[in-house]
């Protein structure tokens, strides 16, 4: 993973003649801190200074997508669902001050797109 995460920076850093500021890696929302650390490790092995890098819920990114197509008032509840190959998962967020906090996430690790395509083939 972290030699993947190098030749994407390498890309980006091409591409942009500089290297990114900030590298924010997302995740699924019910990460643990153990699943966390992992991520962070990955980072370090790809040469990157954790100052420079940002961990973000998965959730939390795609609401940050949305706003940037639609409005979103503060305190707006908005719920992002995430039908993966393996899990479902569900996030309630709300927008305060321009900041989205996580008000509740579950999820269902043994349904998904997988389960869907079995079904179908079925």
């Amino acid at each position: 993973m972290s030699l993947q995460l190098s030749d994407v920076i390498r890309q980006a850093s091409e591409q942009e003649g500089e290297a990114p500021a900030v590298v924010v890696l997302t995740h699924p929302a019910n990460y643990t801190d153990f699943k966390l650390g992992k991520l962070r490790e990955v980072a370090s092995l790809a040469g990157l200074d954790a100052s420079t890098v940002m961990l973000l819920a998965e959730p939390e990114a795609a609401a940050i997508t949305y706003t940037q197509s639609q409005r979103v008032e503060t305190n707006e509840v908005i719920a992002v669902y995430d039908f993966g190959g393996g899990t479902f998962d569900v996030t309630i967020l709300v927008l305060d001050d321009g900041v989205f906090q996580v008000k509740s996430t579950g999820g269902d690790s043994q349904l998904g797109g997988d389960d869907m395509d079995r079904l179908l083939a079925e």
